[in-house]
């Protein structure tokens, strides 16, 4: 059954949806479809260019990212 990660707007549940993310990567569940509005939508092509990157958890941090890390859409076309 195919997964898909709904992300809403509002920018304080940017950072929740961070840390769900990151659970969610911890515990290999990965998405098929992603969607999402205005920060939501941010994080969701976040997530979506690192496909390769987030098939490990500890490469696909958004809350790492957000912090410092690396926020480059370099892969996204």
């Amino acid at each position: 059954m195919p997964t898909a990660f709904v992300l809403s707007g509002g920018a304080s549940l940017g950072a929740c949806q961070a840390g769900m993310l990151e659970a969610l990567f911890e515990r290999r569940v990965r998405p098929d479809l992603l969607v999402g509005t205005s920060v939501g939508a941010i994080n969701a092509a976040f997530v979506a260019s690192r496909p390769r990157r987030c098939r490990r958890p500890a490469n696909c941090s958004v809350s790492g990212a957000a912090s410092g890390g690396d926020m480059s859409f370099q892969s996204v076309r």
